[in-house]
């Protein structure tokens, strides 16, 4: 199991320097009142879809580029989430595959967003955590 360890936490390390980016991202655009602020909220799926509507209804340049990054980070979260929070085994005929068993509470219902993973799929999930963040730190900072 190091192996898969590892890669989860490269997912997580990732996904946490891409929320800091944005942090400072939002900060710099006097979207959020600091980088400090807006990286407390714990929130991540709301401060992703807050950031995206300041976004949207400012005036500053790439707003589309941004807008389209930021829904991109928004999808890799919830594939993140299921890795992050789901208890992995191994499949004994496949090492290769790993059964993700991941629930969320609903109102008054348990949805299972259990999944197979792929040592190759939670590759694909920290790459494009990684191209995204490079993408945003690109834009932002590249002017």
């Amino acid at each position: 199991m190091p192996k898969i360890e590892c890669i989860i936490g490269k997912i997580v390390g990732g996904f946490v320097r891409t929320e800091y980016l944005l942090s400072q991202i939002a900060s710099d655009l006097d979207l959020s009142k600091s980088k400090t602020h807006f990286f407390a909220n714990y929130q991540t799926a709301k401060k992703i879809n807050a950031l995206i509507k300041k976004i949207s209804n400012s005036e500053i340049n790439n707003k589309e580029l941004y807008t389209t990054l930021l829904e991109g980070f928004n999808k890799v979260r919830e594939e993140r989430n299921t890795v992050v929070h789901g208890l992995f085994l191994v499949n004994v005929s496949n090492e290769n595959e790993y059964k993700v068993h991941s629930y969320l509470e609903n109102k008054n219902s348990i949805i299972d967003k259990s999944r197979i993973y792929t040592f190759n799929d939670l590759l694909e999930i920290e790459s494009k955590i990684i191209q995204i963040h490079n993408d945003l730190f690109t834009l932002h900072f590249n002017k």
